[in-house]
């Protein structure tokens, strides 16, 4: 049997939940009674998958964290980080014997630091990337943000270009991420029928991403998306670069639906003055 661990975001703010999605892929192994495989071969069992923070910064703290009360899907770990010390962990997830590492930290953040985080990384990105006239280029930018973002993510693309002025690819790429960073946090509740879409209409911006869930997602990880202090959404504006943006953010039964709207007034770049 192989383990594998895919982690909702490696960032938290404390009180966000953290969420993983563990599975074992059955390989010709005789399985024990009450346990069974789905269509794609994973393993399904009642037992849930354990797991164990260390602290990388004394590396002899181990922290077994309290898990969401929940009802969740097989697999699914979800838990609760108030009361875990802030910092950076790693993570160990056992299931059924086996267990496995999470190649990279885990970080809790208080969330004054969190916001700070963002919003001085918020100040870098608009410095980047040409600007879109095309279609094409802005389907490119889209694509790229997606895949470097979540490499390997299947996801079908709808992208529609109208407008006689330059787009700030770097905002573009910049609110792309944000979005896909979240549709990723709630993914660890099976994602089907996944679509991105981005659509510029002269002054008009729409970029999102839907998709139907095998699971439905837990009060307490919708309320940490709409806590607009430290939501990675609504932290979009921390530097004032996109200001009045609408955020349409349903994650309802098993829908999910991310994207943020804009009407930009100009498109070109802003140019710093000549030196006389």
């Amino acid at each position: 049997m192989i383990l594998t661990c895919n982690i909702g975001k490696s960032r938290l703010w404390a009180g966000q939940p953290f969420l993983a999605l563990a599975r074992l892929e059955a390989e010709g192994t005789d399985l024990a009674l009450g346990v069974r495989t789905d269509k794609n071969g994973w393993i399904i069992t009642p037992e849930r998958p354990s797991v164990r923070l260390r602290s990388s910064a004394s590396g002899d703290l181990t922290v077994r964290p309290e898990y969401l009360s929940e009802n969740l899907p097989p697999g699914v770990i979800a838990l609760e980080t108030a009361s875990i010390p802030t910092g950076a962990y790693e993570v160990a997830v056992q299931f059924l014997e086996q267990e496995i590492v999470i190649p990279e930290h885990v970080w809790i953040l208080d969330r004054t630091t969190y916001r700070g985080l963002l919003t001085e990384e918020s100040r870098e990105e608009f410095a980047k990337l040409p600007s879109i006239s095309t279609n094409a280029e802005l389907q490119s930018v889209f694509r790229d943000a997606i895949g470097s973002t979540w490499p390997g993510f299947g996801i079908r693309v709808e992208s529609t270009f109208y407008s006689e002025n330059p787009v700030r690819a770097s905002a573009v790429d910049s609110i792309t991420r944000t979005i896909m960073e979240t549709f990723r946090y709630v993914a660890v509740f099976g994602v089907r029928e996944a679509l991105g879409f981005v659509a510029i209409n002269g002054i008009y911006v729409e970029i999102g991403f839907q998709a139907k869930l095998e699971y439905p997602v837990p009060g307490v990880v919708e309320r940490s998306l709409q806590d607009r202090q430290c939501s990675d959404l609504y932290l979009l504006n921390a530097t004032q670069d996109l200001k009045d943006f609408e955020i349409d953010l349903s994650v309802e039964r098993q829908q999910a639906r991310i994207a943020v709207r804009q009407a930009w007034p100009e498109f070109t770049p802003k140019l710093e003055p000549a030196y006389q």
